[in-house]
């Protein structure tokens, strides 16, 4: 009785292979499904990504595939049916991905002697949250700006002196300075 119904399985299978791949050599072939469940038929492509969102900088186009249905089975690995892409925001040259944090400020050289003003701003899809008026990636004082022509100008004297050429100290850069100079010397001299 085992046998009988052993060789009636095998029979059986047989039949279902045979009648399976005379089907596909006769012309008729199988359907798939689509990631979500779809219909597709034998032929029919669709477009799938490999990850819900594009990388950091990049696009959809990047990690995008076409997937195909062969006679059944789904060529192909990626497993998305859509994609976003996260854009970056810019401001004052500097590129902040999606998602960060920045620190901006409201001037590159504060107008207040020692303080600069910033405010925290977030990058969201090509959008930074917060006030407009903040997009300064730095900000000196103006007594560190001040400071910085001074060490520039006393560098650019200490050349000037030894080739014996003081062009250079006349850019119009160093006027504040120089006339801050002439200030100090001349308090000097009348405290004498």
């Amino acid at each position: 009785m085992q046998l009988v119904i052993f060789f009636l399985i095998v029979i059986s299978y047989s039949s279902f292979a045979y009648a399976n791949l005379e089907n596909v050599q006769g012309g008729a072939t199988l359907s798939c499904e689509t990631i979500d469940g779809r219909p597709l038929q034998h032929g029919q492509r669709f477009i799938a990504y490999k990850n819900e969102f594009a990388p950091s900088g990049g696009v959809c186009n990047d990690i995008m595939e076409e997937r195909e249905c062969v006679n059944g089975v789904i060529s192909g690995s990626f497993t998305h049916e859509f994609c976003l892409e996260k854009k970056s925001c810019e401001t004052d040259g500097q590129i902040i991905e999606h998602g960060m944090n920045f620190k901006l400020y409201k001037e590159s050289i504060a107008t207040q002697a020692t303080d600069c003003e910033s405010q925290v701003r977030t990058c969201t899809n090509g959008i930074l949250d917060g006030e407009d008026e903040y997009t300064y990636t730095s900000c000196q004082t103006q007594k560190e700006k001040s400071d910085q022509i001074a060490r520039a100008y006393k560098k650019l004297y200490d050349v000037a002196k030894k080739n014996g050429n003081y062009k250079l100290l006349n850019q119009p850069v160093f006027k504040n300075y120089q006339r801050e100079l002439r200030t100090k010397l001349l308090e000097a001299a009348k405290e004498k």
